[in-house]
C-alpha cells in the first residue's frame, strides 16, 4: 500500500470516528499513524462520546492534537516512536480542561543510542503536569530511551518527587520504567532518594538492577538485562519475594552475563507464571550451570522435570547453532517459534574462513585500488584547476570547502534520516543516500588535501626533510595510540556506517567519546533464517530478526 493510498484511508477513518453521528466510545490504533496532528484534516468535530484513545505516532506533541477533538477524553494510551519532544502544542488547545484520569505513555525510538535529558525532560515534565488536578492513575514506559542528567543530578526519587509527582494531587497508581545514562552508576545511592515519607506515604516501591529503575510490583509486559532474581535491589526488599510481583512480565530479555541454572528456571516458573517470550543475548548463557564452577552434561539434563510450560517464542541474538544445546528445547515443551539472529556466526567454521579471505581478497585487489584511482583523480584535477599558481589560495580554497561540505552534512544528516525513515520514499532515499556519498568523497578529498598542502608549506625543518617525515609520523601515531583513536575516511572520531548496522543509516558517525565510555560497544547484526534440521519439528516457526527502522541498501 503506498504512502498517499494510506493517508487517503487514514483521513477517511479520522473523519468518520470525529463527527456528530457516531457513538463511539473507545479508539484504537495502534498502527503508526500518518495524521500525527489532525489540523491537517479539515471538517472534523469533536466527538463527545470517545472516553478512551490509544494512539501510535511518530510525533509525540503532535498526538495530543486529538485532545481537542476529544473533550471528555479520561484515558489516553500513547506510544510513539521518536524520543524527539518540542514544546509546539497548538496554541488554541488548553489541555488543563481535559479531565484525563489515566494516562498511559511508552517513548519506542529508532535509534538505540537517543538520550533524552535536560530539556526535553522538563517538556515531558511539564505536558503530564497538565493533568495535575484530575489524573489518578499514571504509566511511564522510558525502558527503550536513555535518561541523562537533569540540572547535571543523575535522575533519582527527589528529582521525581518535587519535579513531578508533588503536584499531582489525585494521583493513586504510578508506574515508572526507565532505563538511566550513567556509566558510573550506583544503584545504591539512587535508591536512598525513594526512601523518605513521601514514596512511604504512597506505598511505591522501586527496584532496579543494571542501568534499569522501576516501580514494583512490575507493571509492564518486558524486562531488559536479566540476571538473576538475587541480582535485583530494592527500597523495600519483602516486595521482592512477593508471588505477584513479576505475574505481568510476558518477556524477559537475559543479560549477556546471565548464567542459566535449575534454581533460575524454578523462580521463573514461580514468579512469572504468564512468560512467554525468552530472549538470550549473544553468550549469555555458555554452560547450564548447577554449581558455581561446574556444569552438568547434556546426558544428566535430560533427567530435569522442570520446565516452562508456558514460553513459546525464544529469540538466540549472535548465538552459534553450535551453542545451542538440546537442553534448552527440553525445559521448553510447548515452544512454537525460534527466532534465529546474528547469523554470521551461524556458518560453518570452514565457510567463514572462505567468507572473510574472498571479502579481504576482493577488497584489496579490486575495490582499494578503485578508491586509490578515483582519490588521485579528483586530488589532481584540483591541483590542476584551483588557483594552481598560488599555493596558499589553492589550500585555504580546498579546506573551506572540505569542511564546509562535511559538517553541513554532519548537521543534516539526522534530519534527513528521520524524514525519510518516517514517510518511506524508497526512490528519494535512494537519489539523497547516493548524492550525501558523492558529496562526503568530494569534502574528504578536499580535507585532506588542504592538509596536505599545509604539510608541505609549513611542517618541514630546513636540512632535514628525512626527519621531519619521521617526526610527523612517529608523532603522530603516539598520539593517535595515546587517544586510542584512529583515522578514517570521513575524520578522526568518524566513520561511514556501513549497511548491515541494525541501525538507520548514517553517513557519518561521530561516537569517537561516547565509545571510550561505553562499556561494550555495539556489534553487528546480519539476520538470516537457519534449518535446524529434523530435531526440530515441533517448532513451528524459524524466523529471522530484521530491523524495522531503516532502508535497505539501494
Amino acid at each position: 500500500m503506498s504512502y498517499e493510498y494510506s493517508k487517503k484511508c487514514e483521513k477517511f477513518l479520522l473523519k468518520k470516528i470525529f463527527n456528530n453521528e457516531n457513538s463511539l466510545k473507545i479508539f484504537q490504533c495502534l498502527s503508526e499513524l500518518y495524521f500525527c496532528n489532525l489540523k491537517e484534516i479539515n471538517n472534523l468535530v469533536s466527538n463527545i462520546n470517545i472516553h478512551s484513545l490509544s494512539l501510535k505516532s511518530a510525533d509525540f506533541i503532535s498526538a495530543f492534537s486529538f485532545f481537542k477533538y476529544t473533550p471528555n477524553l479520561k484515558i489516553f494510551n500513547l506510544i510513539t516512536t521518536t524520543s524527539y519532544l518540542h514544546d509546539k502544542l497548538d496554541k488554541d488547545l488548553d489541555l488543563s480542561k481535559i479531565k484525563l484520569e489515566k494516562l498511559y505513555l511508552t517513548l519506542k525510538i529508532d535509534a538505540s543510542d537517543s538520550l533524552i535529558g535536560g530539556r526535553q525532560f522538563r517538556l515531558l515534565i511539564n505536558l503530564i503536569k497538565q493533568f495535575s488536578s484530575s489524573l489518578i492513575y499514571l504509566s511511564l514506559n522510558l525502558s527503550v530511551i536513555k535518561i541523562g542528567t537533569y540540572n547535571d543530578i543523575q535522575f533519582n526519587g527527589i528529582q521525581l518527587q518535587q519535579q513531578l509527582l508533588e503536584s499531582m494531587i489525585q494521583l493513586k497508581q504510578f508506574h515508572l520504567y526507565a532505563n538511566l545514562w550513567d556509566y558510573l552508576l550506583d544503584i545504591k545511592s539512587i535508591l536512598s532518594t525513594f526512601e523518605n515519607q513521601f514514596w512511604f506515604d504512597h506505598n511505591w516501591s522501586i527496584g532496579m538492577h543494571g542501568h534499569y529503575l522501576y516501580t514494583l510490583p512490575f507493571h509492564f509486559d518486558k524486562l531488559y538485562d536479566f540476571i538473576d532474581f538475587d541480582d535485583i535491589k530494592s527500597n523495600n526488599s519483602n516486595i521482592l519475594n512477593y508471588p505477584w510481583t513479576w505475574y505481568h512480565v510476558t518477556s524477559i530479555n537475559f543479560s549477556s552475563s546471565s548464567k542459566l541454572n535449575l534454581n533460575l528456571i524454578k523462580q521463573l516458573k514461580i514468579k512469572m507464571p504468564n512468560l512467554i517470550s525468552i530472549t538470550f543475548n549473544s553468550f549469555s548463557f555458555p554452560y547450564f550451570e548447577t554449581t558455581k564452577d561446574s556444569s552438568i552434561s547434556d546426558d544428566k539434563l535430560q533427567k530435569i522435570d522442570i520446565t516452562l510450560d508456558s514460553v513459546t517464542t525464544v529469540q538466540f541474538e549472535d548465538e552459534s547453532m553450535k551453542d545451542i544445546k538440546q537442553w534448552i528445547l527440553d525445559i521448553l515443551p510447548n515452544l512454537k517459534h525460534l527466532i534465529l539472529s546474528g547469523t554470521t556466526q551461524f556458518f560453518p567454521q570452514t565457510n567463514r574462513f572462505w567468507q572473510y579471505t574472498f571479502d579481504f581478497v576482493f577488497y584489496e585487489i579490486v575495490e582499494a585500488p578503485l578508491v586509490v584511482i578515483a582519490w588521485r583523480g579528483l586530488y589532481n584535477l584540483s591541483d590542476l584547476y584551483i588557483y594552481p599558481d598560488n599555493k596558499l589560495i589553492s589550500m585555504l580554497i580546498s579546506f573551506t570547502i572540505g569542511y564546509s561540505f562535511f559538517f553541513l552534512l554532519a548537521l543534516l544528516q539526522i534530519p534527513i534520516i528521520q524524514c525519510l525513515i518516517k514517510y518511506h520514499h524508497n526512490l528519494i532515499h535512494i537519489f539523497i543516500s547516493n548524492l550525501c556519498h558523492l558529496i562526503a568523497f568530494v569534502s574528504v578529498v578536499q580535507i585532506w588535501r588542504s592538509l596536505w598542502m599545509m604539510c608541505d608549506e609549513y611542517i618541514n625543518i630546513p636540512g632535514y626533510h628525512q626527519l621531519t617525515l619521521w617526526l610527523c609520523y612517529i608523532g603522530a601515531y603516539i598520539l593517535l595510540t595515546c587517544g586510542l583513536t584512529a583515522c578514517s575516511l570521513n575524520g578522526p572520531g568518524g566513520g561511514k556506517d556501513n549497511y548491515i548496522d541494525d541501525q538507520p543509516i548514517l553517513l557519518c558517525k561521530f561516537d569517537y567519546f561516547s565509545t571510550l565510555l561505553k562499556s561494550q560497544s555495539g556489534h553487528l547484526k546480519l539476520s538470516k533464517g537457519v534449518d535446524l534440521g529434523p530435531d526440530s519439528s515441533s517448532i513451528e516457526t524459524i524466523m529471522p530478526v530484521e530491523s524495522p527502522y531503516r532502508f535497505e541498501p539501494p
